[in-house]
């Protein structure tokens, strides 16, 4: 999905080419009754790859797999309308129209994304080729946000689960403070005294 309002360098992320959070948080609501789920996956260890390779190293890495996003879900015969972009410190969001988000389709949508990401090593360097993890956190509007703010949160909230689950894994934001990954079930709940517990 093109947006004319993107053509301002203000909604352009400059290193990967995609929109920003300023895009997401300013224009998102205006598309949220078309686009119901957001994504946000993080890629890990990018601060240990700054380190060991460079800045450099760690922006083209970004550049590679946002080319592959685009390619993942610009493909119309397999996805609907969506829009997708950069938040910073190595995580994307995407915002997309799931016909229906059930929590099977949720995860099917979440591991092929992880699979592409993650079963083969990325060529950011002819010599060096790379093997990344990622996480995912989503949030279903109307289900869990009742705007784009609230939807962002909760599922930057999913994703830093899913990030102390292990590599590789996602969970799906629920209103009853639940969550599922694509490995087992995790029950998070509230004890009453303001903290969760599994």
């Amino acid at each position: 999905m093109e947006y004319k309002e993107a053509l301002s360098k203000e909604y352009v992320h400059p290193t990967t080419g995609l929109l920003n959070r300023y895009f997401l948080l300013d224009k998102g609501n205006d598309f949220l009754k078309k686009l119901n789920t957001l994504l946000v996956l993080d890629v890990r260890n990018l601060t240990k790859y700054n380190e060991l390779f460079g800045y450099e190293f760690v922006d083209e890495l970004l550049r590679v797999i946002a080319k592959i996003l685009k390619r993942f879900f610009y493909n119309k015969e397999s996805f609907p309308p969506l829009a997708l972009g950069f938040l910073e410190c190595g995580r994307f969001w995407i915002l997309k129209k799931v016909e229906n988000p059930t929590e099977e389709n949720l995860k099917k949508l979440a591991n092929r994304l992880i699979k592409i990401l993650t079963e083969k090593p990325l060529c950011v360097d002819e010599n060096f080729p790379i093997l990344i993890s990622v996480n995912i956190g989503i949030a279903v509007y109307p289900n869990h946000g009742k705007n784009i703010r609230e939807l962002l949160r909760k599922a930057e909230f999913a994703l830093d689960i899913s990030k102390q689950q292990g590599e590789n894994t996602f969970l799906i934001f629920n209103e009853k403070s639940t969550f599922f990954n694509n490995s087992n079930c995790v029950a998070i709940v509230n004890d009453g005294t303001g903290n969760r517990k599994a």
